[in-house]
Formats: structure tokens, sequence, C-alpha cells
């Protein structure tokens, strides 16, 4: 299922953080996200790593800022955002309607409808003195 919830830019940075604090250990929490940037430093202390938070297009996002996030349940479920006060509220559906418009579009489009690119949607700082940081 997909949960559509309200929160703030600020509540976003910190859950990014919360999850990256085991990166250095490939524990499966590393988040990917779709309509922000985020740099993050993986030497930093745990819940100082991400140290940029932006719009996709690389304008700066205030922390009081508030957004719409849409997330798998399993997420959500696991979150602090289970008691979202932002707004009260959060919509669940099971995405099917989502899923059936995308393979529809993604079908007549073809092949000019995927182009695989290097986003720069997440950033990792340089490591080490020559540096070698990743994007993704």
């Amino acid at each position: 299922s997909i949960v559509k919830l309200w929160v703030r830019a600020g509540d976003i940075k910190t859950y990014i953080d919360e999850e990256l604090e085991c990166f250095e250990s490939s524990c499966g929490r590393f988040l990917h996200v779709a309509g922000l940037q985020y740099t993050f430093d993986p030497k930093a202390s745990k819940g100082h790593r991400v140290t940029r938070l932006r719009y996709a297009n690389g304008t700066a996002l205030r922390e009081d800022k508030e957004l719409t996030v849409a997330m798998i349940d399993y997420f959500y479920a696991k979150s602090d955002w289970r008691q979202n006060k932002l707004f009260e509220m959060g919509t669940v559906n099971d995405a099917v309607p989502l899923i059936l418009a995308l393979y529809a579009y993604v079908q007549k489009a073809g092949s000019s409808c995927i182009a695989p690119a290097l986003e720069g949607r997440i950033v990792q700082t340089p490591l080490g003195p020559k540096g070698g940081g990743r994007r993704e």
C-alpha cells in the first residue's frame, strides 16, 4: 500500500538521517527519493549525516516547509510519522490506479519513455584525500 501524508522538510531530513545511521554496515535502509536531492557525509556522527536537502531542481528547502510525502506502508509503519500531527491525517491506498496508469503510459511511450541517467538526487560527500564521492 501507499501512504500519503504531510510533513515538514525538517522531518524528512531527520528521517533520512535516521535511515543513514547504519550506512557503513550496509544495513539495507538506504533511502531513495524523488522530487528531492540530499547530500550526506557517511563519516559524520549519526543523526548529522545529511548535510544538504534541496528540491530536485537544486532550490534550497526550508526546514519548516510543509510537503506531501508518499511512501510504502512498510516504511510508514516503522516511522514516527504514524502519529502525524501536522495535519493529523494521512491516506492509504493500494496504489493499483497509480501502477495501472504508469504501466499504460510506459507501454504507449515505448522505449522513448525510459532513459536511465544519473540525476544526482543523492550525493555522498567525497571520501578520503582524493575525493571519490558517489552520486545516485
